[in-house]
């Protein structure tokens, strides 16, 4: 899909801690505290507004697919103060959710279907900032305000407000890859988040615009 020549400056603010599986600690994973991948919110965005059939996502990703029939693009959203909070140990139900039929109990001790492991979330209070290109959320949905769900399970929660449009943005440029697009990089920090060099909203709309 072709987005519209449209931009919004956001603001999220989070209001739950979450987290993904980003880099390895003893006995389980951090979050990547400094930046929401453009990847996460998009998907999560989608969901607040209605856009997607159901809770789940299908098995195999298929972002230049899913992303590309999105309406809107969002810049990678950065924050210059969140922190991660003292890992805690999570377990994962199976056992009453699932049962332990020989699928679910091969697969109990690792990635995501590990019954025990240890996280360090995004704090409370963390502030990111960003730019929405195409269809602006807050109009389709009528509010001045979003309550959007992120992070693994998605049992975070974050607000997201509309604010001035930032001096500079950092796109994806692993998104942008999907997209068969090659942009300049910054900093790599996971196969799917590749930060790219800062550039104004003006240019990223430009960029983004090519995403379909």
């Amino acid at each position: 899909m072709v987005i519209e020549s449209n931009m919004v400056g956001i603001e999220v603010t989070v209001l739950t801690p979450f987290y993904y599986h980003s880099v390895p600690i003893a006995g389980g994973s951090a979050t990547l505290a400094q930046c929401i991948s453009d990847t996460a919110f998009n998907f999560a965005l989608a969901s607040a507004l209605g856009m997607m059939e159901g809770v789940c996502l299908p098995i195999e990703a298929d972002h230049r697919h899913h992303i590309g029939a999105m309406p809107f693009r969002s810049s990678v959203l950065i924050s210059d103060n969140a922190t991660l909070l003292p890992a805690q140990v999570r377990r994962l139900n199976l056992d009453a959710e699932a049962g332990y039929n020989s699928k679910i109990s091969a697969g109990s001790s690792k990635g995501n279907l590990k019954d025990f492991y240890r996280i360090q979330e995004v704090n409370v209070g963390a502030v990111y900032h960003g730019v929405i290109f195409g269809a602006d959320p807050f109009a389709l949905s009528g509010q001045p305000e979003l309550i959007v769900r992120v992070g693994k399970h998605r049992q975070g929660m974050i607000r997201v407000k509309p604010v001035s449009l930032p001096e500079t943005v950092v796109l994806n440029a692993y998104t942008a890859s999907v997209f068969d697009r090659e942009i300049s990089l910054s900093e790599y920090l996971l196969h799917t988040i590749q930060l790219s060099m800062p550039m104004t909203p003006q240019e990223a709309l430009a960029e983004v615009s090519a995403w379909h």
